[in-house]
């Protein structure tokens, strides 16, 4: 009778913890998508409502250093441990070789280290599959309402200004980061139908309902990476599970798709006095402005993407350390404070520092920062793809994350990622789920692979070398 209480005891404690874990989780999901909105864009809230994500992040700090203090261990990769070994020293390095002051410091820690506490909580706590399809459930309302925002901002709040996209941000408050957002939820779509747990006309109506706020906002980046959230989660799943049966739907899903958003694009542009069509942007070689115009001046609004890294590299290039490490974390940065603004905010801010996130890296942590990262990336994406070619209950999360870290990689040379919360909070959580997820299974793996081993040493006619097998 008492072990029965005991049982029961355990049983609500437990389930108690995962509902305040679920609930933290949660409340970083809409914090993320609306607190930053409601202050900044419908100006109904103090602008303290942005960091309201950093406050959760605290919480999930204490969580963290709780659990390990009471014996919890770290369920990552030892190759996690290397990257938090090299951050920690490209930051420290960054502020003693350039005499970085107090305030950019802890402009720079905020700004690089502010997620991680979440990155971190999978990794301490074991989310039970229960939990994780509540987070799934709780996240598709904070997707689906970019839809109806970005209509509204369209035909209503942005009317006069309706020939352009560029109002067109949801709740993100910017372009870019909104349409990658939606395509990442697509992609969604596109492994849940693979997986045969999604119908194709709920699939069709899915992608067409989350494509929408993408094609109205007219992004170039759309036709680039469609058709990777569409192809890729095919290309990460077993061989033998793959379907032609599923894959031309999607084929036809996908370019059906692409002519829709290009149709839209040359609909809205002839409203605007310098617009043009996508197929005209190609074809006259305006492209290679788009991205690399060769700007000689050092104003972000004459230069692409390209030139802000090249203006990056040419200054950075006259001191190797500097190459190397950057100017510090922080110490190129604006902020709203002049006690945090970095040193070189001023004038690095019109080189494009901001325009993307490799050229951010570049400036305050150098080539070994830009390095660091692209390591975590790649550990990352090997996790995914582990977790997508095995037979656990965690391969559908492991192929849509390979596909993400496939496209968060490439947006380094898009936008400043880590600039946006909801990209860099979510990106960070489920990095830590799915790592901590491979880590599991590799551990579980390994485990049965030793009872094998074990159980054939004990059977009849064994040799005393089958144990080593």
């Amino acid at each position: 009778m008492v072990t029965a209480r005991r049982h029961v005891a355990t049983l609500s404690l437990s389930t108690v913890q995962e509902a305040r874990l679920n609930v933290l989780v949660i409340l970083m999901f809409y914090s993320v998508f609306l607190g930053k909105y409601f202050a900044d864009g419908l100006r109904i809230l103090p602008a303290s409502a942005k960091l309201l994500p950093e406050a959760l992040s605290a919480v999930a700090l204490v969580i963290v250093i709780a659990r390990l203090l009471s014996g919890s261990r770290i369920r990552l990769d030892w190759r996690y441990g290397i990257f938090f070994a090299l951050l920690l020293f490209t930051l420290a390095f960054g502020f003693m070789a350039q005499s970085v002051e107090a305030g950019p410091i802890v402009s720079g820690l905020r700004f690089y280290l502010k997620p991680l506490p979440f990155f971190l909580l999978p990794a301490v706590y074991p989310f039970t599959d229960r939990q994780l399809k509540t987070l799934f459930y709780s996240l598709v309302p904070a997707i689906c309402m970019e839809t109806p925002v970005a209509f509204y901002q369209k035909y209503v709040a942005f009317r006069s200004l309706w020939h352009t996209g560029d109002m067109i941000t949801g709740t993100v408050l910017a372009s870019g980061p909104l349409s990658l957002l939606m395509l990442f939820a697509i992609a969604g779509l596109v492994v849940l139908y693979l997986r045969g747990q999604l119908g194709l006309i709920a699939f069709v109506f899915g992608v067409g309902f989350l494509l929408a706020p993408t094609t109205i906002n007219e992004t170039k980046i759309t036709i680039i990476v469609l058709p990777l959230v569409i192809l890729l989660p095919a290309f990460f799943m077993p061989r033998a599970k793959r379907s032609i049966r599923k894959l031309a739907p999607i084929l036809a899903v996908g370019s059906a798709c692409a002519v829709s958003f290009l149709a839209v694009y040359a609909y809205f542009q002839q409203f605007d006095a310098g617009g043009e069509s996508i197929q005209t942007f190609v074809e006259s070689g305006e492209y290679n402005k788009y991205l690399y115009n060769k700007g000689d001046t050092y104003q972000s609004k004459d230069l692409a993407r390209a030139d802000t890294i090249v203006f990056a590299i040419d200054f950075l290039k006259r001191d190797p350390l500097t190459l190397a490490f950057g100017v510090g974390a922080g110490n190129a940065s604006l902020s709203p404070l002049k006690t945090f603004e970095g040193k070189y905010a001023s004038y690095f801010g019109p080189m494009g520092l901001s325009q993307t996130q490799v050229t951010y890296l570049l400036w305050e942590m150098g080539f070994v920062g830009v390095l660091t990262y692209l390591f975590f990336y790649a550990v990352s994406f090997q996790d995914a793809l582990f977790l997508a070619r095995g037979e656990g209950n965690f391969a559908f999360l492991g192929q849509y994350w390979a596909t993400i870290v496939v496209v968060m990689t490439l947006a380094l040379l898009y936008t400043s990622t880590f600039s946006s919360y909801e990209m860099t909070y979510l990106f960070w959580f489920f990095s830590g789920l799915v790592g901590s997820k491979a880590w599991e299974q590799r551990r579980a793996e390994s485990a049965a692979a030793l009872a094998r081993r074990r159980q054939r040493a004990q059977s009849p006619g064994a040799s005393p070398m089958t144990a080593l097998r």
